[in-house]
């Protein structure tokens, strides 16, 4: 299983480990692309297909464990944070060359699984 929620979970404070960051991406800045995926998964790539046609695969990278939604203190997000503490496996990928008005699409690919195109 491959998970990728392009919006997160909607909380306005705390950015997912599987959305997209910026939600509506910009030029000139970095994207983040995120997804989780279950414990079998060993690794991930995106393949992005830009205005032109030409699709980039990129290799996505491990998130840290502390990244993956772990709680960390008492704070009121705590126990929200703690839900994704059993969450097998996060990956992500950085895109720094995005253009003004090009349009893009994006899927998952694992050696098992491949998403849906975001």
């Amino acid at each position: 299983m491959i998970r990728h929620r392009p919006f997160g979970s909607g909380h306005p404070y705390v950015a997912d480990t599987d959305q997209r960051s910026p939600v509506d991406p910009v030029a000139g800045i970095p994207l983040l692309l995120g997804v989780r995926s279950s414990a079998g998964v060993t690794a991930v790539d995106i393949e992005i297909v830009r205005a032109d046609g030409a699709p980039v695969v990129l290799a996505m990278e491990r998130t840290p464990r502390t990244e993956r939604g772990r709680a960390v203190g008492d704070g009121h997000l705590a126990s929200a944070q703690s839900r994704h503490e059993a969450t097998p496996g996060g990956w992500r990928v950085r895109v720094d060359d995005l253009v003004a008005g090009d349009r893009y699409r994006y899927r998952f690919r694992s050696a098992q699984r491949v998403t849906q195109w975001f």
